[in-house]
């Protein structure tokens, strides 16, 4: 535990892990909160590769006014390096993380976008959270040594304080998430393909044909361990394909996610020969199918159509589980387009101090989707 206090009459206190955090931490947070230190030991536990933890309180007059969760990523080749960098850039990535070991803070969640990693009190203004907000953001900057800090999925009332008072945050213009408002009139998966025109009807139906040799289903916790090693794998097919990895998985980081006590992650399982070749996760939300990790098979993609049977499976699973909306997430935003997903921008800044990372990581942060294609123009529905 550090205490760290400024002019303003601030006090930060900050804590290294979920179970040294005081009882007061857990009080007004909402029921099932990532916040909750139960949930926080659960992501601890998963030994998630090069990550550690900040939490930290902001009191002010012994009076909480916030309360923040932040990640440290220490960076290597694996985050900062991929084949299609040109000799210099890899010469200079690899002579800075020989001299300077850097570290990327991040104030959000790498694997998630749906949670609120920031918490303010009821009794203090929009501006004072930004303000309680920076003073965390700066302080746990300094304590970790981090050469720069990601603010992801920003709380958006905070967005307009980073765009105006903090002028060395960059704003991540192309991060979106692909969603899908579900049409009330959609009871099935057979709905939604009526609702298609015609090409993408077309396409629909092929698709769905070549999944018919392959068994899916939902897998149990039994199955879970069972296929740990093998579900891993196929999550490394896909994030290996990635031209930008921040922070990878754990093998444990599925299993222990979908044990969960206070949120509901279903796994879904393809099968070849009794061969698992497909995966694909989503948390089962009051309202919402929120599509979380996935992996397949490479070689069997273009036989079976895996990533697209994925995608249409989360769908079928949203309107059998009568949600309101899907989230696809992220990545591939012209083949989530092509299902008639819509584009929601989320509330992203970056802040880079050391010159020479600045100068390697800019340009990929800020077209991180810019060879996604034409992906606002597909209109797959009636």
């Amino acid at each position: 535990m550090r205490i760290q206090k400024n002019h303003d009459g601030l006090e930060l206190i900050v804590f290294q892990s979920a179970q040294n955090l005081p009882s007061y931490w857990n009080k007004e947070l909402p029921e099932n909160h990532f916040l909750q230190s139960e949930q926080l030991a659960i992501t601890e536990a998963a030994k998630l590769p090069n990550l550690s933890f900040y939490y930290v309180v902001v009191f002010k007059n012994n009076q909480i006014q916030s309360k923040h969760y932040f990640q440290l990523l220490r960076l290597n080749k694996q985050h900062l390096i991929n084949k299609e960098d040109g000799f210099l850039k890899k010469l200079v990535c690899n002579f800075l993380l020989w001299t300077s070991k850097p570290s990327l803070l991040v104030s959000g969640h790498l694997f998630r976008h749906d949670i609120c990693t920031f918490i303010k009190s009821d009794t203090i203004s929009d501006f004072e959270a930004f303000q309680a907000y920076q003073l965390a953001l700066q302080q746990i900057q300094k304590i970790s040594g981090a050469c720069a800090a990601l603010i992801k999925d920003a709380p958006i009332y905070l967005s307009p304080y980073f765009q105006n008072y903090s002028k060395d945050c960059l704003q991540l213009k192309n991060d979106v998430s692909m969603e899908m408002i579900l049409n009330k009139n959609w009871n099935s998966i057979q709905d939604y393909e009526k609702a298609l025109k015609h090409k993408y009807a077309q396409r629909f139906r092929k698709i769905k044909k070549q999944e018919q040799l392959l068994i899916k289903k939902t897998l149990t916790k039994e199955d879970l361990e069972n296929y740990q090693d093998q579900l891993y794998g196929l999550y490394q097919q896909v994030s290996n394909k990635q031209a930008i990895r921040l922070g990878m998985l754990s093998a444990e980081f599925i299993k222990l996610q979908q044990a969960s006590k206070t949120e509901q992650l279903l796994v879904r399982g393809w099968f070849l020969n009794d061969a698992l070749v497909a995966f694909s996760s989503a948390f089962n939300f009051q309202d919402t199918w929120d599509m979380f990790y996935i992996g397949f098979d490479y070689h069997k993609n273009a036989a079976f159509q895996l990533y697209f049977n994925i995608l249409y499976d989360g769908l079928e699973q949203a309107l059998l589980h009568k949600k309101d909306k899907i989230i696809f997430g992220r990545t591939a935003l012209e083949a989530k387009a092509r299902l008639g997903s819509k584009p929601n921008y989320l509330h992203t800044f970056v802040y880079i101090s050391n010159p020479v990372l600045k100068w390697i990581l800019k340009k990929p942060l800020e077209n991180i989707h810019s060879k996604e294609g034409d992906w606002e123009q597909r209109h797959p529905l009636k």
